[in-house]
C-alpha cells in the first residue's frame, strides 16, 4: 500500500451499497469520507485487504448512480479504548473512467476535508 494520496478526501457522508462475493446481497453502509479515488467505510462487518468489491452510490448534483469496482486497501480494527480511529475499511476505486472521476469531483466541490483525529494524550491528575 502506498501512502501517496492523489485526490483530496471530502467529509461527505454517503450511502453506499457494497457488493462482495462473500455476501448474498448488497450491504448498505455509510461512507464517512469520499474522493474520486476511493472511500472509507466505518463498519463492524469487515473484509480482508485486497478483496474486490463493487460500490454503488449516488451523489448530489449527479443524475445517475455510480457503480464502481474497487479493492479493499486496508482495514482498521482498534482493539483498545485508547486506540485512535474507528473500525472500518478503505476501498480504492479501480478502473474508473475519466467521466466518473470528474462527476465525483464535481459533486464534492465546496465540501471540506474531514477533521484530523486528535491523538490521545494521557494527562495524570494533579495532586491536591
Amino acid at each position: 500500500m502506498s501512502d501517496i494520496r492523489f485526490e483530496v478526501r471530502k467529509a461527505r457522508p454517503t450511502r453506499i451499497e457494497l457488493i462482495s462475493q462473500y455476501w448474498d446481497e448488497p450491504v448498505e453502509m455509510v461512507a464517512s469520507d469520499i474522493s474520486p479515488g476511493g472511500i472509507f467505510l466505518p463498519a463492524d462487518l469487515l473484509l480482508e485487504a485486497g478483496e474486490p468489491v463493487v460500490a454503488c452510490f449516488s451523489l448530489p448534483g449527479h443524475r445517475q448512480e455510480f457503480q464502481i469496482f474497487g479493492d479493499v486497501a486496508w482495514v482498521s480494527m482498534p482493539r483498545r479504548a485508547s486506540d485512535l480511529g474507528t473500525s472500518g475499511m478503505a476501498v480504492n476505486f479501480v478502473k474508473t473512467t475519466a467521466m466518473e472521476r470528474l462527476g465525483i469531483r464535481h459533486s464534492l466541490r465546496g465540501v471540506p476535508p474531514p477533521l484530523p483525529h486528535k491523538p490521545y494524550r494521557f494527562v495524570p491528575p494533579r495532586p491536591h
